[in-house]
């Protein structure tokens, strides 16, 4: 027949002056602790320093070469100087789909429908070859329009022109090969 539950147990007091403990009981990390935790395992911890120092070295090695990389292929997408960014939104949103960044574009605007501006000519280039810098899906966005939007780099006399092109116009572009 087994011995009911907890039989086997002792009830003797346990003497913690001779280092008896129960399972609960965990050593405490002192610092006499800590050295001989040191001492016990420092080839295990020499290695492991060692194996990092090594993996640090290398990566610092390899890490400014993809960097040089990576930029020399990505186009930028930072005004040059004396070039501002200029957010412009698209009537068309599918227009925005087929400018890429770094591309250079001819920004055309229309006058708007019903407006006193309709009469003039049909369309004006406001901006030519402008850099695209960044395109901005508006998915996910509660204030998106039905256009696209694109942030082109050019310079300040030309951001005039198409903060004032967007007020008053419907905005288009053409793509340089």
């Amino acid at each position: 027949m087994a011995p009911a539950y907890g039989a086997c147990m002792s009830t003797r007091p346990l003497d913690r002056s001779r280092g008896e403990r129960t399972r609960i009981d965990r050593p405490r990390l002192d610092r006499q602790g800590i050295q001989q935790l040191i001492h016990r395992h420092r080839r295990l911890i020499a290695a492991c320093l060692a194996g990092l120092a090594t993996l640090l070295a290398l990566s610092a090695l390899r890490a400014p070469q993809q960097a040089e990389l990576e930029a020399s292929l990505a186009p930028s997408t930072t005004p040059a100087i004396g070039e501002v960014a200029v957010p412009i939104t698209l009537k068309d949103g599918s227009a925005a789909s087929i400018a890429a960044v770094g591309d250079r574009v001819d920004v055309i605007a229309v006058a708007k429908p019903g407006s006193d501006q309709a009469t003039d000519a049909a369309a004006t280039v406001v901006a030519r070859r402008a850099r695209v810098i960044g395109i901005a899906s508006g998915a996910g966005s509660f204030l998106a329009s039905s256009g696209g939007m694109l942030v082109v780099a050019v310079d300040e006399p030309t951001a005039l022109a198409l903060a004032s092109a967007t007020a008053r116009s419907d905005l288009s572009i053409a793509v340089h090969p």
